[in-house]
């Protein structure tokens, strides 16, 4: 594959989405340490230093064996870290997550930056399914799948027994204005 020895780089108005880097693990940590940011995700228990490290760790190979994976999202203007969004795969699937930092919920950045890593995979990683889960009370996550074009494909039990709604990409070819680069060298400023 073409870009699996690259970085990618994706710009939207006020967004810089980018493969996380050593810098991006204090900020990371404590946002996975909040018990709020955590609520909905897995057991629901905000997760300790080390296994932070791990997930970072594994997102930074998934990027480096697949070319793709969660993403680094950080404030266009001040390279400020808020949160990730990307994909990894999931029981055959791509699954396309995201997380924030509790201060920047309710401004549209999980949207804009949904958008933009969305028109990503379908356009430049040419995925065909797209799948995106969330806890059912979960309803920003849920009001962010609807906003971005995803279709209601209804509950579905992960082998956890964990009940969750399911969201697919459809016909919509649209998705969304962002900039989005694959360059050798990944340039923040």
């Amino acid at each position: 594959m073409v870009f699996k020895k690259r970085l990618m780089k994706i710009e939207t108005d006020r967004l810089l989405i980018r493969p996380f880097v050593e810098a991006d693990f204090d900020p990371f940590a404590n946002m996975v340490a909040d018990p709020d940011v955590m609520k909905y995700i897995a057991d629901g228990k905000a997760l300790p230093r080390h296994k932070a490290f791990y997930y970072m760790k594994e997102c930074i190979m998934l990027e480096k064996t697949l070319g793709y994976s969660r993403y680094a999202v950080l404030l266009k203007d001040s390279a400020t870290f808020i949160g990730f969004c990307g994909y990894k795969p999931y029981l055959d699937n791509n699954d396309l997550g995201w997380r924030y930092a509790k201060e920047y919920w309710g401004k549209g950045y999980g949207t804009e930056a949904a958008m933009a890593v969305l028109k990503f995979g379908l356009e430049e990683l040419k995925m065909e399914k797209i799948v995106c889960i969330a806890h059912p009370e979960n309803i920003g996550s849920i009001r962010i799948m609807e906003k971005i074009g995803l279709v209601y494909k209804g509950k579905w039990e992960l082998p956890s027994g964990v009940i969750v709604e399911r969201y697919e990409n459809g016909k919509k070819k649209t998705y969304g204005q962002a900039t989005i680069s694959r360059s050798a060298h990944l340039k923040l400023g």
